[in-house]
């Protein structure tokens, strides 16, 4: 959705920095980089960052202090640290294009990443012919074709991955699940599992609290955009039988158990100060929209804090979250559908 971002979701340029001022994603005073495995991007930390893994920090903020937790390395890039970083002899932190509103506290600054650190043409090499040097021709070597270094690898080195086209090669082992994380991470967002559609259709056989008997039926389907980082999303109802939709949300909940509200899909009323979700249809038409994690805003009591799609994605990864349709007639909801993951038929 374009957004202009209004109250808390307000963009600030700084410096020629893009932060984006996000709700906390955490009251406690130290928060490990470990809950984030190991990646933040475009958080908004809300007390101190304990580095107990190596971390990448990217377009976030951080009101406190990073503090080395063992012999980690923390990747710094577009970003604020309100706080100091205590490396505690240990750490190494690598900056790029951020702001640092304190000290380096027994701190090594980390070299930046590249293949000739200093000046020669190898890695860590002074400009002497062997591996990896790019003055001489031989195996990932710079001046001639190889597997690696002719700018078209398989994988990473083009920046492009084997399913540009938006479907997930499982064979190719891109996705490595023990970690969470995509092989050519490109930074665009946090829906990054493209390898699920998302279906739901909805009754008022699965209402809760009280399960109704309408004509009212609905059908919700998703998908991970890998280019853009959102989830796309379609959405039809018909034949409701309490009045018009007030608004149609996602919930956190496994089947009839009710559950606070992730994400709007769509409003006919007021939503709340800093949420924007466009108006919902008319019965029988069909809504298109998209989510990215500033549209996630819960449910906090339930694990999710605003801004957390990863977490969001996770609940509708194990089948954990419905969609919910309420009308004027029946305000808790008329027609309920849970959301089921499918793996994607190639």
């Amino acid at each position: 959705m374009n957004r202009h971002l209004p109250g808390p979701f307000a963009m600030a340029c700084t410096a020629g920095l893009l932060l984006l001022s996000l709700p906390s994603t955490s009251t406690a005073a130290d928060i490990n980089c470990s809950r984030y495995r190991g990646e933040i991007e475009r958080k908004y930390v809300n007390g101190n960052l304990v580095i107990d893994k190596d971390c990448e920090i990217e377009r976030s903020a951080v009101n406190g202090n990073l503090k080395f937790a063992g012999p980690f390395v923390a990747v710094i890039e577009d970003s604020r640290i309100n706080g100091n970083i205590e490396c505690g002899g240990v750490g190494e932190v690598r900056v790029e294009n951020s702001v640092i509103n304190g000290n380096f506290v027994d701190c090594e600054p980390g070299r930046e990443e590249s293949d000739d650190d200093d000046g020669g043409p190898g890695e860590d090499d002074g400009g002497s012919p062997g591996e990896d040097d790019g003055g001489s021709p031989g195996e990932d070597d710079g001046g001639s074709p190889s597997d690696d270094d002719d700018g078209k690898s398989d994988d990473d080195d083009d920046g492009k991955s084997d399913d540009d086209d938006g479907e997930f090669d499982d064979d190719d082992g891109e996705f490595d699940d023990d970690d969470g994380k995509e092989d050519d991470d490109d930074g665009r967002g946090p829906w990054d599992d493209d390898r699920f559609v998302f279906n739901a259709s909805l009754d008022g056989y699965q209402a809760t609290p009280l399960t109704l008997s309408t004509s009212g039926e609905g059908e919700f389907e998703a998908k991970v955009n890998k280019k853009t980082g959102k989830l796309e999303y379609e959405l039809r109802y018909d034949d409701l039988e309490g009045g018009p939709v007030l608004f149609v949300h996602i919930h956190l909940g496994r089947p009839a158990i009710a559950g606070g509200i992730i994400a709007f899909l769509c409003s006919n009323t007021p939503p709340p100060m800093g949420v924007e979700t466009p108006e919902c249809p008319a019965e029988g038409e069909k809504l298109r929209g998209e989510l990215d994690e500033m549209d996630v805003i819960g449910p906090e009591a339930q694990g999710i804090a605003p801004g957390e799609a990863e977490e969001a994605l996770r609940a509708l990864l194990n089948a954990a979250a419905y969609v919910n349709v309420h009308t004027e007639g029946r305000p808790s909801g008329e027609i309920r559908g849970q959301i089921k993951p499918e793996l994607k038929k190639h």
